[in-house]
């Protein structure tokens, strides 16, 4: 899911290039590596190695990057959607 920011390494996340055109991407706060599937859902696992957790970083310019999956071809994206949260 998507938040506005608020600073907490939760929002934080290492690009950890490949040397081989492609990276991965590990959450700071739980070690964690973004990984897709098939459908193009978007989660969170700890390393497998697999081509669902490798990702192609394309810089736009402007410190803007597009970021595909190297399994789907699929492009990262986001919405809209607020999620609301209570204690």
């Amino acid at each position: 899911y998507t938040l506005n920011y608020n600073g907490g390494n939760y929002q934080k996340w290492n690009v950890i290039q490949s040397g081989a055109g492609w990276a991965n991407i590990q959450n700071v706060a739980t070690g964690r590596y973004l990984d897709s599937n098939h459908n193009g859902n978007l989660y969170t696992l700890q390393a497998n190695g697999g081509d669902f957790q490798k990702w192609r970083v394309e810089g736009l310019g402007n410190e803007n990057f597009r970021l595909t999956n190297v399994a789907t071809g699929k492009v990262l994206d986001s919405n809209q959607k607020i999620l609301l949260y209570t204690t």
